[in-house]
């Protein structure tokens, strides 16, 4: 099934609003059903968006992102308990952007290999107003 994403705003336009970010990538994995998120959900950002979130700190002061997982663990990033995958391919936070989606690590690589997908487990953060 093609379909349309569900999708958040972040309320600023190429950006993340100075309050709340940490709470929209909390609620992007609310949003995903535990189903999905059971079958290996995971973050997909650029590089450069992942190096803006790893720069983010929640409200206990730990950082959103880890970056620097201990030897041996996979996937080697986390955020939120949840692997993050670095995809080149993906838009850079810019005005309107899709530039992180939360999902089923099948139904992201079905999109990737152009193969058909349930839109229904991923989800999106777009960088505007609405």
């Amino acid at each position: 099934m093609n379909g349309p994403f569900e999708y958040i705003a972040t309320g600023v336009d190429g950006g993340f609003s100075t309050d709340g970010a940490c709470n929209l990538l909390y609620e992007m994995t609310r949003l995903l059903a535990q189903e999905h998120r059971l079958r290996g959900a995971k973050f997909v950002m650029s590089f450069r968006t992942a190096m803006s979130i790893a720069k983010m700190k929640d409200n206990d002061g730990s950082p959103v992102l880890n970056l620097w997982a201990e030897a041996g663990m996979m996937p080697p990033h986390t955020m939120l308990g949840y692997g993050v995958e670095t995809d080149n391919t993906m838009p850079d936070i810019s005005s309107g952007s899709f530039s992180i989606a939360f999902g089923c690590s099948r139904e992201i690589e079905s999109i990737a290999n152009a193969l058909p997908f349930n839109a229904d487990a991923i989800k999106l953060l777009k960088f505007s107003k609405t």
